[in-house]
């Protein structure tokens, strides 16, 4: 479990305590996004949907926003290596902000 606050454009959304989150487009919604709870996007919708893995809390919900949107996550623990993966093709280390 991880623990974290999404922020979006600059606003902070929500905060979870979770296995990860989701951040998927309209293509990828139909595949590990779906089988998580989240919802279909169509082709011609110009927005991602976070979805919320395995949350610890029944509150925790899918959220649609727009593909402009800048999506920033603020982690509880510093001293864990955490990872960004793009589509299990490509693994990236998050570092942190000094």
């Amino acid at each position: 479990m991880i623990e974290f606050e999404v922020y979006i454009d600059d606003r902070f959304a929500f905060s979870q305590r979770s296995d990860g989150l989701i951040i998927t487009t309209p293509t990828g919604s139909t595949a590990y996004s779906l089988s998580a709870g989240g919802p279909i996007l169509t082709p011609n919708l110009d927005a991602i949907a976070l979805v919320p893995m395995f949350p610890h809390t029944l509150s925790s919900r899918p959220l649609v926003i727009s593909s402009d949107s800048q999506i920033r996550l603020k982690f509880s623990q510093t001293n864990i290596d955490y990872e960004v993966s793009c589509d299990s093709q490509l693994v990236l280390p998050i570092k942190e902000r000094g």
